[in-house]
């Protein structure tokens, strides 16, 4: 969650048309621990559901998981809240 708050850019044009909401994104690590194939489960608006796909192809390298020692891929679901101050 530390490089979601850091990552964050709320875009512009939703700052001023005042969306804000959570959008939920599922994604799989890899056994490589990169994060790939984010999808938007429940996305609040366009502008904000890129935004938090962008946040989630950025991440920095998981550890991967492991069944019986072995690396496998892992499917997890992010909430992003986009909140205006």
């Amino acid at each position: 969650m530390d490089h979601v708050r850091k990552s964050i850019s709320y875009p512009e044009a939703a700052r001023e048309q005042g969306i804000e909401g959570k959008v939920f994104i599922a994604f799989t690590i890899g056994v490589d621990g990169f994060a790939r194939d984010a999808v938007v489960l429940r996305g609040v608006h366009d502008l904000l559901d890129e935004e938090a796909r962008r946040i989630v192809e950025s991440m920095p390298i998981f550890i991967p998981a492991r069944i019986s020692g072995e690396f496998v891929p892992f499917r997890m679901t992010l909430p992003i809240l986009f909140a205006l101050d």
